[in-house]
């Protein structure tokens, strides 16, 4: 296996914090990516004859975004936010046992979220929920699907996806006014979450529709426990 592969990329970004008034802080921003990656070599040494291939591409993206954040009560605050972003094809998408020149577009998502958190001595809670559109979703089949050789595995494009979903998560810390004191130290936390996960109204290879995770956690001088089931 020869092969070399290399990778360069900058992304200048501003970004700006705004007060409107008391208590909302606004913060809008700009990214722009450029992305090039550069193959040489025999990638397909089990070909006869050999396959030499060379190649190189560019990926660019503008990517604005804006967060916007409210304090309804120092220790209440609401929240939402808005970006572009983009996933790149990393190496593994060059790489298949038999030759193909057919390879993903970059893959580019716009998001949205919303969401609250609370926080008090003892006890903080958070809930969003979350939208995110894909353009050019990348997958994984059979190179046949493309019109490629059967039996290897090609990343190609979908089209578009979309993903939604709704989480939220609870933690309490006991303190010395629990049962005397004698749970001083203890944590217990619990996270859920609903997702959703479509291309074409098809769901999503490997994409969840729920999550959980519990655990308890205890922290007495040095020592530190805890019990986390996900």
């Amino acid at each position: 296996y020869i092969a070399d592969s290399d990778w360069n990329q900058y992304q200048p970004f501003v970004e700006l914090e705004l007060h409107p008034f008391d208590g909302l802080t606004v913060t809008p921003g700009f990214k722009y990516i450029d992305w090039s990656r550069n193959i040489d070599g025999e990638p397909e040494q089990k070909t006869k004859p050999k396959i030499d291939f060379q190649g190189s591409s560019t990926t660019t993206r503008d990517l604005p975004f804006v967060m916007a954040n409210y304090k309804i009560e120092p220790s209440w605050s609401i929240y939402a936010q808005y970006a572009q972003g983009i996933y790149v094809p990393d190496i593994s998408s060059y790489e298949q046992a038999t030759p193909t020149f057919q390879y993903p577009k970059a893959e580019t998502t716009t998001n949205y979220q919303a969401g609250t958190v609370y926080y008090a001595d003892n006890f903080t809670f958070d809930a969003d929920v979350s939208s995110i559109g894909v353009d050019n979703n990348i997958t994984t089949a059979n190179c046949s699907t493309i019109g490629g050789p059967s039996g290897d595995t090609c990343y190609f494009n979908t089209g578009t996806a979309f993903y939604k979903g709704v989480e939220a998560e609870g933690t309490y810390a006991f303190n010395d006014d629990v049962l005397g004191g004698a749970l001083n130290g203890l944590a217990v936390f619990l996270n859920g979450s609903l997702m959703s996960a479509k291309s074409g109204g098809l769901w999503l290879k490997n994409a969840p529709n729920w999550t959980m995770a519990q655990g308890l956690i205890y922290k007495q001088g040095i020592f530190k426990l805890s019990l986390v089931d996900k």
